[in-house]
């Protein structure tokens, strides 16, 4: 990125540019890729190479939420960078090695190395895994004699999870012991699983510590120190009733009480070994297929073992604290927050392993004081507590920057205000570069990147880059625009996307002193947030300013609106006249078998209900009654739109009430959800008379009710079916039932305006008070019995209509 070497001037394939790699991991804000990157980091500068982190997610992450950062991957191409390493141990987590190959394929012709899983086809770099595994198994048994072990696995389809369990079996399987099923446990990596974990073992399983399980060995540190903190919660020691360990050798491990035997993988080493391949792949020169970093036990408390873990960093704090040491938890506390206010200015970074057990200061109570706690956890020496101590007042200062920074970027919704907060307050934090980028017409999608974005923030050491207000536009898959790539020295970007909830945002670039690069997650967070705030508070700026616009021409226009207004006036008076029209009439007329009375009250110009009294090609009499959600026009022309398929339908064809509901959900999918974008769905429930009183229906709607004749009572029967317009196949859904009317018996169809009509206290009548009307007028003619519930109907509601009314009676004569 920038201008070429003299050494590289005369290679084409550098392309105006200087060397470039990048790194593509998951966010820096825990050990293993903030390990990763620095090393990665150091030997690109040796090497002479710009380096590129890609803070993206896992594949396949079970949280959909994370995914919207993978739209960084398409950034990875030959224009901008000559390689790439992949963080894959961490990249895979959630994916099948066949499918996660897939996926890394698709940056051909991007020389690449994967570090962490072995890929096919794509050069290495492993930690042996299963011997790991092996010398921490054979130590259980060996030097603690115990024979009852458990496994707490990754993610199953893991590689690294696969070698792990290899090892453990091995293991087991050489000193004569059985792989019990009944103790392998699933996890996912993550700490709440080892909590999961001894409650599947305990409590689902019956497992007794120390007689059925006496150690259980973890695929990683996390889920050891969730085992750990579960096991001690429910009064479970360690090691005494049983032993855990983990794998990583992470920070936490060390610091937990007891501190965690694990098994140590060097992210040092396997980073080095990764640039080295990809070095190697530059130049031409071939390389082994996979490249293996041995791995190391080390046994500490919780297997029962001492612990020989010491530190030094070389650096002393004030000699008080070694008097507050002698002090009570409450007064060390207290004198701890002290300085952490007082501390001003670091003079040294000093971050190597957080000071954890600070944090879980109830612990402290076990013992005397501060001092006999920290001796406690082994070999420790007050070295290790001023370097602990120390570190905890750096990374204070920071996170105290950062949480005013994030203040004061709430409490702003200005763009412009918003930017000058991060320029101001980011170097606080050590940042010394900064790009900020917008997408232009961004969506929702991670598959590609938007076309054109904008440049709105840039600073470096010097100061600020004078941008034009609207931002500098470029491509986007340039990463930044050409006159601001650095073109004088080395460079090193870490990059984040933007976004929020699934909404794409932009992203941001970072470049910093030797800190701790974790805050770089808590920082693009805050921005996330706040950018979208002031990006909606400017939206709705300019909407406001195109309000006043429209007011203006609202004004300009009202004498034409008037017309406007009778045109559309007649122009609904024709819609409502045509549905009008589309309604069965001369109903005494359609089928000598019955008797018919019905009636469609719009609470509008155009209603949204349907019935429809009509005979087929045969002359076989069809009934259909439906609903479409909503009130006006748009739910008017649907139910137009239904009643001629289904006119189409019986008019053509010989079919089943569900054939002929599949049918009619099939156009509606296709003119209404597909066409039109319109979420409006319908009730409809269809009924085909077969003779004899008996009648085939199928679909879904309010309850059929019949008034039978000879006992004076109304029968209730359920549709039962699915909705139309709500999914593209119904076939599954819909089935042909059926009923039989007597001679004298009264079929009632109707709509929910009847049933949700409210009366003065607010009361629906529901189908229990219509079942009262329908009883109470069962015994007129269907013409003077359908007048009759709907005056009823009119007298129980109180207030003007709401919902359209529909009501049709069938009775049977013959």
């Amino acid at each position: 990125m920038g201008e070429k070497r003299d050494s590289e001037k005369e290679k084409p394939e550098n392309r105006g540019r200087e060397r470039t790699i990048a790194l593509l991991g998951t966010e820096l804000y825990y050990e293993i890729p903030v390990t990763i990157f620095r090393e990665t980091k150091r030997l690109a500068q040796k090497y002479n190479y710009n380096l590129l982190y890609f803070s993206g997610e896992t594949f396949h992450n079970p949280l959909e939420f994370y995914a919207s950062a993978n739209i960084l991957y398409n950034f990875i191409t030959p224009e901008i960078i000559d390689g790439l390493i992949l963080i894959s141990n961490l990249l895979g987590s959630f994916t099948a090695c066949r499918l996660y190959r897939e996926r890394c394929l698709q940056f051909h012709p991007v020389p690449v190395v994967s570090l962490g899983m072995a890929i096919a086809g794509i050069p290495s770099v492993v930690l042996d895994n299963s011997k790991g595994m092996y010398d921490a198994v054979c130590h259980l048994i060996k030097d603690h004699q115990y024979t009852r072990i458990a496994f707490l696995s990754g993610p199953r389809e893991h590689s690294d999870v696969i070698e792990r369990f290899a090892g453990f079996t091995r293991a087991m399987e050489e000193h004569g012991l059985p792989v019990d099923k009944d103790l392998i446990l699933q996890g996912d990596y993550q700490h709440r699983s080892g909590i999961s974990a001894v409650k599947e073992l305990i409590d689902k399983r019956g497992k007794k510590p120390g007689r059925d399980v006496q150690a259980v060995v973890c695929c990683n540190d996390y889920m050891a120190t969730g085992m750990v903190l579960e096991f001690q919660t429910r009064g479970i020691r360690i090691p005494e009733d049983i032993a855990v360990t983990g794998f990583d050798d992470s920070i936490i491990s060390g610091y937990l009480t007891p501190s965690i035997s694990t098994v140590c993988q060097s992210f040092e080493t396997m980073a080095a070994r990764a640039v080295e391949l990809l070095m190697k792949l530059l130049e031409g020169n071939t390389v082994p297929d996979v490249v293996r970093v041995d791995s190391q036990f080390i046994p500490r408390r919780s297997c029962g073992c001492p612990d020989r873990t010491i530190s030094n960093n070389g650096h002393s704090v004030s000699e008080d604290l070694k008097e507050h040491l002698k002090t009570t938890p409450r007064e060390f506390l207290e004198y701890l927050n002290r300085k952490l206010i007082d501390l001003e200015e670091p003079v040294l970074m000093a971050w190597k392993k957080p000071l954890f057990y600070l944090r879980e200061k109830d612990t402290w109570g076990r013992k005397s004081g501060p001092a006999d706690f920290v001796r406690d956890f082994g070999q420790l020496e007050s070295i290790l507590m001023e370097e602990t101590v120390y570190s905890t007042f750096i990374i204070h200062q920071y996170q105290k920057t950062i949480y005013n920074t994030g203040i004061a970027l709430i409490k702003t919704l200005d763009l412009s205000e918003l930017l000058e907060i991060i320029i101001i307050n980011l170097p606080r934090t050590g940042v010394r570069k900064c790009c900020l980028c917008l997408y232009e017409n961004p969506g929702n999608t991670t598959d590609v990147l938007p076309p054109w974005s904008r440049l709105i923030l840039a600073f470096n050491q010097t100061g600020s880059t004078k941008l034009p207000p609207e931002g500098l536009k470029f491509e986007t898959a340039r990463l930044l625009p050409e006159e601001i790539i650095s073109r004088q020295e080395w460079v090193s970007w870490v990059i984040y996307d933007l976004y929020y909830k699934k909404e794409q945002i932009g992203y941001i670039m970072l470049d910093s002193w030797d800190i701790d690069e974790r805050i770089y997650s808590n920082l693009t967070r805050q921005i996330s947030s706040t950018l979208k705030g002031a990006l909606l508070y400017k939206q709705s700026q300019e909407h406001v300013r195109k309000l006043a616009q429209a007011n203006e021409t609202i004004r300009e226009l009202y004498e034409k609106v008037k017309d406007e207004n009778l045109r559309i006036k007649a122009e609904m008076d024709v819609a409502r006249d045509i549905q009008t029209a589309l309604l069965p009439y001369a109903l005494s007329e359609i089928h000598q078998d019955f008797q018919f009375a019905a009636s469609m009250m719009p609470a509008k110009e155009v209603g949204g209900d349907y019935y429809d009294i009509t005979l087929d090609k045969e002359g076989v009499l069809w009934l259909g009654i439906g609903d479409v959600s909503g009130h006006g026009l748009k739910p008017g022309l649907i139910m137009i739109l239904a009643q001629t398929v289904h006119t189409t339908i019986t008019t053509n064809l010989d079919v089943t009430p569900a054939e002929a509901m599949i049918m009619i959900n099939r156009v509606l999918v296709k003119n209404v959800m597909n066409r039109m974008q319109d979420s409006n769905y319908m009730t409809c429930v269809l009924l085909k008379y077969r003779g004899k009183g008996f009648f085939d229906f199928a679909g879904m709607h309010l309850d059929l009710l019949i008034y039978r004749q000879t006992t004076k009572s109304c029968e209730r029967i359920m549709t039962n079916g699915m909705w139309l317009n709500v999914f593209d196949d119904i076939t599954d859904r819909t089935k042909t039932l059926d009923f039989k009317l007597e001679i004298g018996d009264v079929l009632v169809l109707y709509t929910d305006g009847i049933t949700e009509s409210r009366n003065e206290n607010r009361q629906m009548l529901l189908t229990e008070g219509l079942v009262d009307l329908v009883i109470r007028h069962g015994e007129k003619e269907v013409e003077q019995m359908k007048q009759g519930i709907l005056e009823d109907v009119i007298a129980w509601n109180k207030g003007p209509q709401s919902d359209d009314i529909t009501l049709v009676l069938v009775r049977r004569i013959h």
